[in-house]
């Protein structure tokens, strides 16, 4: 049935098949921790960034305000960065259902997904999957990509806009003016900045921090679908869909159909 460790368990009632049931490891430690780790994070940061987009409704006003909101939002983007980036790492090391080439999409997933939701919507809700089916795989794709953007634009505008690590003394050098020290700039007040050099490094800010808005309302919408998707399947196919994120292993009965295609 699948190259994971299975052991069967027998529910009290009436004997049959329909009361067996069969636990599958699927999720490994390292991936469980990291998803949530990166949930966590990515709400923390999204939630700071959607405050400080409304921050006037708050009354949160001046510069130096809006600088300390953008610290601390940033230094969540960079925690989050460290998280995603273990991830990634660990997709090409993690078990068989952690890695790239059952998450991401392949060149057969866009009717494979067609296939699975009609599946989904049939009665008995269609074969049982222990990784992700296409339709993961989709979510999985769009989640990484567009994560993928958020953080490479949240990195240059912090970079830009309050010279964090890695290029930020390199930019408070390039703008600053003659005979400051670029260690002691202040993002609150930039006196010690060049206006003939700092209009094109903020130009650059502006268009970073335009599609890092962009994005975090499109990772938003996707993480809905995603949510709602597993709400949806674990309705039709049981299986502990949110518990084996937390467990590890995922249950169903012997007699439910299964599918070795992940």
């Amino acid at each position: 049935m699948n190259d994971s460790a299975t052991n069967g368990t027998k529910r009290p009632g009436t004997p049959g098949e329909n009361d067996v049931y069969v636990s599958h490891e699927v999720w490994d430690a390292p991936t469980r921790v990291l998803h949530w780790l990166n949930a966590a994070l990515f709400l923390a940061v999204a939630a700071l960034g959607f405050l400080f987009m409304y921050r006037e409704l708050l009354h949160v006003e001046g510069r130096p305000a809006k600088i300390a909101f953008k610290y601390v939002h940033s230094a969540l983007g960079l925690c989050l960065l460290a998280t995603f980036t273990a991830r990634v790492v660990w997709g090409f090391f993690g078990n068989r259902f952690a890695r790239f080439s059952s998450l991401l999409i392949r060149r057969d997933t866009l009717p494979a997904a067609h296939r699975e939701l009609q599946e989904l919507r049939s009665p008995g809700g269609g074969p049982r999957r222990l990784g992700h089916g296409p339709l993961g795989r989709l979510s999985a794709t769009a989640m990484f990509a567009v994560l993928c953007i958020s953080l490479s634009t949240g990195l240059l505008r912090a970079n830009t806009d309050l010279y964090f690590p890695p290029f930020g003394r390199s930019i408070a050098a390039h703008i600053a003016k003659p005979g400051v020290d670029p260690s002691t700039v202040d993002p609150v007040d930039r006196s010690w900045m060049d206006p003939s050099k700092g209009g094109t490094i903020g130009f650059v800010g502006n268009i970073a921090g335009t599609l890092h808005r962009v994005s975090a309302w499109t990772l938003v919408a996707l993480a809905a679908l995603h949510v709602g998707g597993l709400v949806f399947k674990e309705l039709r196919q049981g299986g502990g869909v949110f518990s084996s994120m937390i467990v590890g292993r995922k249950t169903f009965r012997v007699s439910d159909p299964f599918t070795q295609e992940d």
